[in-house]
Order: structure tokens, then C-alpha cells, then sequence
């Protein structure tokens, strides 16, 4: 008996089902200049994270975005001059000052990006 259209568990065609991949092999997707969403919280793909990190000097100019990351990022300690990628932390805007590398937050230097999307915003010194 064929499953009714657009219940859980309906046969997909071929071409749109969802397969699983590994964690480098997602990674090995991510081209210069992407876009990557990160989520927020404890949802973030620790894995995934670590794989993409491997992959620094391969990369360049790789855009991140997260919000509330809840333990230090691999992509940002395997690339500390944000020469490869550039971190978008939806958590802090450009009236908020993003905290110092001493935190546990990732975003960590004056190049991490900000909510408006503009690298050239910098914090305001207190």
C-alpha cells in the first residue's frame, strides 16, 4: 500500500532523498567564498566544525555564522588571524563590544563580523 501524499515516511524520487555523509566529507563541499550556518547553541556541528577546520590552508575567505556557540570553535583556534575564516556571531551588534580572546565566546578578534554583516565595524573601546 503506497503512503499517502505528504505523510512521514512518503516514497521520495531518487533525486531528492536525503543521504548522510560524513563530517569531512561535507567539509570537502565547503569551496572559498561559501556561506556556512553554524545555528546556535548546543544544535552547532562540533564534527563538522573539526573537519572544516582540517581544511584551513585549502580555504580562503569561508564566511561562518552562529549565534551563542557554547564551547571554542575549531575553525577559529586553526586559523587565529582570521586569515580563511571570517566569523559571524548573530549574539553581538556593532553598540555591543565582542569580548577578548580570554573568553569562551569565538568571537574572538576585531575581524570577527558583526549582525550587519560589515568587517570594516570594529568594537568600541569602553
Amino acid at each position: 500500500m503506497a503512503a499517502a501524499h505528504g505523510s512521514v515516511g512518503a516514497a521520495r524520487p531518487a533525486r531528492t532523498r536525503a543521504q548522510r555523509i560524513s563530517a569531512a566529507d561535507a567539509a570537502a563541499l565547503v569551496n572559498s567564498g561559501d556561506w556556512v550556518e553554524y545555528g546556535a547553541g548546543i544544535g552547532q556541528p562540533d564534527v563538522f566544525d573539526a573537519a572544516l577546520a582540517e581544511r584551513v590552508d585549502e580555504l580562503e575567505d569561508v564566511k561562518i555564522r552562529a549565534c551563542l556557540s557554547i564551547r571554542p570553535r575549531a575553525v577559529l583556534e586553526a586559523d587565529p588571524g582570521r586569515d580563511h575564516f571570517h566569523w559571524f556571531n548573530w549574539h553581538y551588534t556593532a553598540r555591543r563590544p565582542m569580548p577578548d580572546a580570554r573568553t569562551t565566546s569565538p568571537a574572538t578578534s576585531a575581524r570577527s563580523l558583526t549582525t550587519t554583516g560589515a568587517s570594516s565595524i570594529r568594537p568600541r573601546s569602553p
